[in-house]
């Protein structure tokens, strides 16, 4: 049943999206900056600017809900800066070259198979059965 004035495409992000969240928690079950529980998963390059890193895990950074405001709200410095220092510098220019080279045209078809790809990757978690 479709919701009303959702079009098919922008449910199956939103599906998508939820995985994605799902998945990551998961991976990474505490923050990369205080290790405290993972609350969310932030898109380090945000998904409005890179398209192609919306559900790379590459781009995903675990953090609790407090640190993800404090980067939204207070723009701090100190979430990005100890992300990188973690990763390090050649993850940051990797993806920073991806970002700008890469590019997916965003239609039903590339979010059905996306969360095919995420429901696959989270059945290997155990929390669900893939026939």
């Amino acid at each position: 049943m479709r919701r009303k004035g959702k079009s098919d495409t922008s449910i199956l992000q939103k599906e998508c999206d939820i995985l994605y969240q799902q998945i990551g928690k998961l991976k990474w079950p505490r923050s990369i900056v205080s290790g405290a529980i993972t609350q969310v998963i932030h898109h380090f390059f945000p998904k409005s600017v890179s398209n192609a890193l919306r559900y790379d895990w590459d781009n995903a950074v675990p953090l609790t809900n407090g640190e993800h405001g404090r980067h939204h709200q207070a723009n701090d410095p100190h979430i990005h800066g100890t992300v990188i220092q973690k990763r390090g510098q050649k993850w940051h220019d990797i993806l920073l070259k991806r970002r700008w080279q890469e590019s997916v045209h965003t239609d039903k078809i590339y979010y059905e198979k996306v969360k095919e790809r995420l429901l696959d990757e989270l059945s290997k978690y155990g929390t669900i059965k893939r026939e």
